[in-house]
């Protein structure tokens, strides 16, 4: 390998460690996003995002992010929606409901 080929390479890691940080730190300045749930991986300007996120509209929104960050090529999501953080719907018989009715609680699940 040439001096060239090594500062071009170099240059490359460089631009992907930024890239990486830029968007790290747009989602730390982002109170809908978990910090610790998005993985931020960069080569040459191709973004992977990998983690569990509690809907498709916040991972709409990762998405986004990374898209709009200088030098991005490309995003490849491989973002999940994590089934705990889903709001589901729990029917049961009310003691208290003369008729019986199903009464519906909505409950998170953390």
């Amino acid at each position: 390998m040439n001096t060239e080929s090594i500062i071009n390479k170099v240059k490359e890691i460089a631009s992907d460690v930024t890239i990486t940080s830029a968007i790290k730190a747009e989602y730390l300045a982002n109170d809908t996003f978990e910090k610790d749930k998005i993985n931020v991986t960069t080569k040459n300007g191709k973004v992977k995002l990998t983690g569990t996120l509690p809907s498709e509209k916040v991972i709409t929104s990762a998405i986004s992010i990374a898209k709009k960050i200088d030098g991005v090529k490309e995003v490849i999501s491989n973002l999940k929606v994590d089934a705990k953080w889903k709001i589901t719907k729990k029917h049961s018989k009310s003691p208290h409901n003369c008729n019986n009715s199903l009464k519906i609680k909505e409950i998170m699940r953390w």
